[in-house]
């Protein structure tokens, strides 16, 4: 009787985790391969073994119905979340690894499990979810080092979120892991305003989609880069200072296929990077105009994107010589977020704001708040020095403001700290 119940289960198991596998390949739009079928085989495994331990092992008797209904749980768990993807995946050019489609359904089960082990106050339910995560982390670390690198990021922990992508850049990700991976390295280097750190983690990305995949009608999908690799290389150019590749890369973005994961967003996109680029030439009149067309075009909902340009137009008003508005437009981005680089770009507006007024001691608290929220922003650093030497600690000041100038010299707030420092070193001369 007791084969009979292993075998009907076993074949259940099969099916349901078959389907489960069948639909995660679906959403990324592959072939059902060996990496679905491990998925099958894996799980299969745990039911077995499960199984053999409760028929061997005295002491799991008492658990045996629980660790049954947990795994039951979890299988159909899982089956409903790689429905739920299935049912509202996106466009054939948005590609999501299998790691990160397999670890949502299993989050799911895992979740399943813990429920029965509450709810039943069982610590070898427990324990095999427990150890079951730990086996799947050990055989996808890079994806650990993603779901890490995530939460530090969204904590506004840059800092450790970029080492803990670079460790897993360092696990052998495959190709689309590796490209999620730079993609988050890169918009790190972004908010610390380090275009050509940016552009070399996006080097060698030529598209979220893998090449030549059929659509419905069968015309092959050729590879090219995607809005968001070429939204991540506008915005480091220009902090490069080569205006004419972001111009390039914002016409290839106005070009993209409709159903880029980002096509509904192409516009707003190059708005941003053409009013970044505005900022960069000191075109005040133009800056203002394309934050104004960007505000009108974002949701509001997406608040930190919000926030973003409402700190652009708080500084193009201050380059605008409008200095009335800009405090109602530094309120009206920390009201959108309190995230660390919403707050520490809007200190940097304020300290302008009070160096133009001749406060100093303001400008130099607020570049300080700055600075301890995100200190490698290389705006920060900038506007840290300046408030330093207007303060009178000329040696601290004007040991920033060197340090910026030689170790970013291609950067366009590298080359700012060179011009600040170009009439000190003429008076010393």
């Amino acid at each position: 009787m007791v084969v009979i119940n292993v075998a009907v289960g076993s074949i259940a198991s099969v099916i349901l985790w078959t389907i489960t596998a069948g639909l995660i390949a679906g959403v990324g739009r592959k072939k059902f391969g060996f990496r679905h079928l491990s998925l099958v085989g894996g799980m299969l495994g745990v039911f077995l073994l499960m199984a053999a331990m409760q028929w061997n092992l005295t002491f799991l008797h008492n658990s045996a119905l629980k660790l049954l209904a947990a795994y039951v749980l979890a299988t159909l768990a899982s089956l409903f979340s790689a429905l739920y993807q299935y049912a509202h995946r996106k466009g054939p050019r948005a590609v999501i690894p299998d790691a990160i489609l397999t670890a949502r359904c299993l989050a799911w089960a895992a979740g399943s499990g813990l429920i029965v082990a509450y709810a039943f106050n069982d610590p070898w339910t427990l324990l095999a979810v427990g150890i079951c995560a730990l086996v799947f982390f050990a055989l996808c670390p890079a994806l650990a080092f993603f779901l890490a690198g995530s939460i530090a990021s969204d904590l506004s922990r840059s800092e450790q979120a970029r080492a803990l992508f670079e460790k897993g850049l360092q696990k052998h990700p495959d190709s689309e892991m590796r490209t999620l991976l730079q993609m988050k390295i890169a918009a790190i280097h972004l908010v610390f305003a380090q275009g050509g750190a940016a552009l070399k983690a996006l080097e060698g990305i030529e598209a979220l989609t893998a090449p030549l995949r059929s659509v419905p009608y069968g015309q092959p999908i050729a590879p090219m880069p995607s809005i968001a690799v070429l939204n991540g290389r506008a915005a480091a150019l220009i902090h490069l200072e080569r205006f004419d590749d972001a111009l390039t890369c914002c016409e290839q973005m106005l070009q993209a296929p409709a159903d880029d994961p980002l096509g509904n967003n192409r516009l707003l996109l190059v708005h941003i990077r053409l009013a970044e680029l505005a900022r960069r030439r000191g075109w005040a009149d133009e800056l203002l105009a394309q934050v104004d067309c960007s505000l009108r075009m974002v949701s509001k909902t997406n608040r930190k994107f919000h926030a973003y340009l409402r700190y652009l137009r708080a500084s193009a008003l201050i380059a605008a010589g409008k200095l009335d508005g800009v405090e109602a437009e530094c309120n009206q981005a920390l009201e959108m977020s309190r995230d660390a680089s919403v707050e520490a770009r809007v200190g940097v507006v304020r300290a302008q704001l009070a160096m133009i007024a001749g406060d100093i001691p303001t400008a130099e608290r607020e570049t300080e708040k700055a600075s301890r929220l995100l200190g490698d922003n290389l705006e920060v650093a900038y506007w840290r020095g300046k408030a330093l030497v207007a303060a009178g600690r000329k040696e601290e000041g004007t040991g920033q403001l060197l340090m910026l100038a030689r170790n970013y010299p291609q950067e366009y707030w590298g080359r700012m700290a060179g011009t600040a420092l170009a009439p000190s070193a003429s008076a010393t001369a």
